[in-house]
């Protein structure tokens, strides 16, 4: 289905778990997103196939564990949506949870809030991440919270060194050449995210606790850049220590800023 207003055009993909494989900017007339290439397709240990491309969400996991799938149940599982006049929620019922992502579209971006509700009959550990990811074509430069790295799967120490650069309190990234590479990270969200382009400033906020970063340089599918808000800094459920109770809600949201008017200069 698509959703779209003067500035701005998503495109939800119901069959692939509310995948959403387009974000238009009307102004930047391109797609905001990592769009879907030939080689996109990454076939997974149970014979499905994921996309390395736009905004999934990946709930109750990322990694394999505790009878969850790869990336979790939502992107494998038929969504259903509701418009409203600046807005759109999409709807997943999975495995022990139901998940709603209510997306409201402004003249300068969009803010996402989700409601997760414990559908078991007990307290359940919960692991989610919007898994959106942009183009690294066209990016000048990366800024990240401050705080100490931690590792994700992959870890590759070299790789991270020389990656990120300090910058005061927060870390820079504006080195895109490392062909065939790809590291993840997590930083606490404490600060914002912002992507520099050569047309825009992407801006991402968060009200959750963390952000993991995957830098995808060409080792699957492309070259594009991961910037997940997440509730944990992992990306298995068994390393989550904290449950929500049965029938309760774990509520979290972040947002998008897209400027088109500041210049994106490396300094």
């Amino acid at each position: 289905m698509i959703f779209e207003t003067n500035r701005f055009r998503i495109s939800i993909d119901l069959q692939r778990g509310g995948k959403i494989t387009e974000l238009t900017d009307h102004r930047l007339a391109r797609n905001l997103l990592f769009e879907e290439q030939a080689d996109s397709g990454l076939p997974l240990e149970d014979g499905a196939v994921f996309s390395v491309s736009g905004w999934d969400e990946a709930v109750p996991s990322l990694e394999p564990c505790e009878n969850v799938p790869t990336l979790g149940h939502a992107w494998r599982t038929h969504a259903v949506c509701v418009e409203g006049r600046e807005h759109v929620t999409t709807c997943w019922s999975i495995p022990g949870w139901n998940l709603e992502r209510k997306i409201l579209l402004s003249d300068n971006g969009l803010t996402a809030s989700y409601r997760m509700r414990n559908t078991s009959d007990k307290p359940s550990r919960l692991l989610w991440a919007a898994h959106a990811l942009y183009p690294a074509e066209g990016l000048l430069r990366l800024v990240l919270p401050g705080g100490e790295p931690i590792p994700g799967p992959g870890h590759d120490p070299e790789g991270l060194s020389r990656q990120l650069k300090a910058d005061g309190e927060k870390w820079l990234v504006s080195d895109f050449s490392s062909r065939g590479k790809s590291c993840k990270l997590f930083l606490p969200a404490h600060q914002e995210v912002v992507l520099h382009y050569k047309d825009a400033v992407l801006t991402i906020a968060t009200d959750t606790q963390w952000f993991g970063i995957w830098l995808n340089l060409g080792r699957l599918a492309g070259c594009c850049v991961g910037i997940e808000p997440t509730n944990a800094p992992t990306d298995s459920l068994d390393q989550v220590r904290e449950t929500v109770p049965s029938e309760e809600h774990f509520i979290t949201g972040w947002s998008l800023q897209v400027d088109t008017m500041r210049k994106s200069v490396v300094e």
